[in-house]
């Protein structure tokens, strides 16, 4: 599993959101729906272009 950090500036509001998942596409599923959930964001486009600039791979955890 990965950790992913998540920090969104739309709509004048910041915060900082962490994902655990497998894969950085299912953390992004997971970043987009709370983009859409706590902001109100309803352009898809915004929402990728958002995820894609501020979504990082923070630490990789493996047993």
């Amino acid at each position: 599993m990965s950790r992913f950090r998540f920090r969104c500036r739309s709509t004048g509001k910041e915060c900082d959101y962490e994902v655990i998942a497998k894969t950085r596409e299912e953390a992004e599923e997971h970043a987009r729906a709370h983009a859409q959930r706590f902001h109100e964001m309803q352009d898809s486009t915004s929402i990728t272009d958002l995820v894609n600039r501020s979504l990082e791979e923070v630490e990789d955890y493996r047993n």
